[in-house]
């Protein structure tokens, strides 16, 4: 099997092939219309607080660095800076420290957590590594929430996943530009959510220019440009490769 980069690479050079517009695609595929703006939750490093200025709505706090309180404590202070907060401690947490940020949240409303040590009756629960490691368990019935990184399950199984559970979100893996364009584009063909495009402000350098196609200050990438900039892209690179030879 090709490795995951590999083919999420070859499944996005086709799509680019097949169609001018991948979320079209996406969406026909999913049985409903593409969007034409994408809402972007942004990343906040697992030792920082959630920026009082952001335009975005949602952020995604990476937790589980820091003692279970401190990290309690931070997602109180984004929702009172009137964020929608999702948590992520990428597997770190035990049980003991997840029940310990768990008594410290003060009843501070949480979006989800991702693939937290235990199930917790009022508060959703998001499956994110877990989907690169099994086909489909109960596990994904129960969760509230898949968190699908197209770079690495591909995007067949995204849309797979999305026509199984209610509410799936595409998140990056730190791709460049041109890709996070694609995986905005299969955002736009899910449900109304905040996608996992944060990563881009954190590419030291992008020729794509990612950047440029988000407004509202970086809260919202707009998919038809978007589009129009990943094929003026693949003809550039199209041209200097030929160019080369």
């Amino acid at each position: 099997a090709a490795l995951p980069s590999v083919r999420f690479a070859l499944e996005t050079a086709v799509v680019g092939l097949i169609t001018r517009s991948p979320s079209a695609l996406y969406a026909s595929a999913l049985g409903r219309g593409a969007r034409g703006s994408v809402d972007v939750a942004a990343l906040v490093d697992g030792e920082d607080d959630a920026p009082a200025f952001l335009p975005n709505r949602v952020v995604k706090l990476k937790a589980g660095v820091l003692e279970p309180e401190r990290d309690a404590a931070r997602v109180r202070d984004a929702v009172r800076k009137h964020y929608k907060v999702r948590v992520d401690a990428n597997r770190r947490w035990s049980r003991e420290q997840y029940e310990a940020f768990l008594s410290h949240l003060n009843g501070a409303p949480l979006d989800f957590v991702e693939e937290p040590p235990f199930a917790s009756s009022n508060i959703p629960a998001a499956l994110d590594e877990t989907l690169t490691e099994t086909d489909w368990s109960p596990a994904f019935d129960e969760a509230e929430v898949l968190v699908a990184k197209p770079a690495l399950i591909g995007l067949e199984r995204t849309l797979a996943l999305a026509r199984l559970h209610k509410r799936v979100v595409a998140s990056s893996c730190f791709e460049a530009g041109a890709g996070l364009a694609h995986v905005a584009s299969i955002g736009a063909a899910l449900a109304d959510d905040a996608q996992g495009l944060g990563t881009y402000a954190w590419l030291a350098e992008d020729p794509f220019a990612f950047e440029e196609l988000l407004d509202d200050g970086g809260a919202a990438f707009d998919v038809g440009a978007g589009e129009e900039a990943l094929r003026a892209f693949a003809q550039r690179v199209f041209e200097r490769r030929h160019h080369d030879h």
